[in-house]
């Protein structure tokens, strides 16, 4: 649970630095409506990312005592990413439904990454 922790941690910082980069590029670039939706998805993907972080380690704790598990874990990630979407639809002068998406999608991208990165370094060590 120790590495899975780190690996949380990691994800999270990566996705922050991420989310600044994207929040400055929209202070100081010409395609505003494209980064402010991107910071949105990645925001709200990071909230998912926290949700979902939370929900294993209660299901781990659960696990060690032998109690029964109900979550509703699923749905708040999804109500999570629809609230992102209908931000998008609400207001469609400052997000751009598709960045909206590909923004909820970054955080994935950034744990496909990593796990390349990984491989590539332990086979490299090999």
């Amino acid at each position: 649970m120790n590495e899975f922790n780190h690996l949380i941690k990691r994800y999270l910082i990566f996705s922050y630095c991420l989310l600044t980069v994207l929040i400055l590029s929209f202070i100081m670039g010409i395609h505003k409506l494209i980064f402010a939706s991107l910071a949105l998805g990645l925001a709200f993907s990071s909230i998912n990312l926290l949700s979902m972080y939370s929900e294993i380690r209660r299901l781990n704790n659960v696990a060690s005592q032998n109690k029964k598990f109900r979550s509703f874990s699923t749905f708040s990630r999804l109500s999570v990413a629809a609230m992102a979407i209908l931000i998008a639809l609400k207001f469609p002068d400052n997000f751009h439904l598709l960045s909206v998406v590909i923004g909820l999608l970054l955080i994935y991208i950034i744990i496909f990454i990593d796990f390349v990165v990984k491989s590539i370094t332990r086979y490299e060590k090999r």
